[in-house]
């Protein structure tokens, strides 16, 4: 049986050969798609999202940052689709909408905050 093998890329894309090599993504190939867990950094280093592949195909809980480091959104993909509870956060750190998904359709209460935390408004969905 094949075993992920273990992949990084590197920013910038393309033929850059006489600068610095910065990370884009590192995470497993196996059979030629993507595996097990995978990181992705902005171009400056800072961590811009995380999550698990199975087969080429997003699952489980996936975190995005912003630039600055702060969480932004959170939420589980199930065979790469939106799948479950999601939150967003503002920039501020505050929450700016928590979601359900069933398999990439909105579905429930959603609820929405402005920046400054105050109740903005809900929706409900069934998909």
């Amino acid at each position: 049986m094949p075993q992920p093998k273990k992949t990084t890329l590197y920013w910038p894309k393309g033929l850059y050969f006489w600068r610095a090599r910065a990370k884009y993504a590192e995470g497993y190939l196996l059979e030629g798609k993507r595996h097990g867990k995978w990181v992705f950094w902005y171009v400056g280093g800072q961590r811009q999202l995380e999550g698990k592949y199975i087969g080429g195909k997003k699952t489980a809980t996936w975190t995005k940052w912003a630039e600055n480091g702060t969480k932004i959104s959170e939420g589980e993909f199930l065979h790469d689709k939106m799948h479950g509870r999601w939150t967003d956060w503002h920039g501020n750190g505050q929450k700016a909408l928590e979601s359900k998904w069933v398999m990439g359709k909105r579905d429930g209460k959603w609820i929405y905050w402005a920046v400054d935390g105050s109740l903005e408004k809900t929706e409900n969905y069934d998909h």
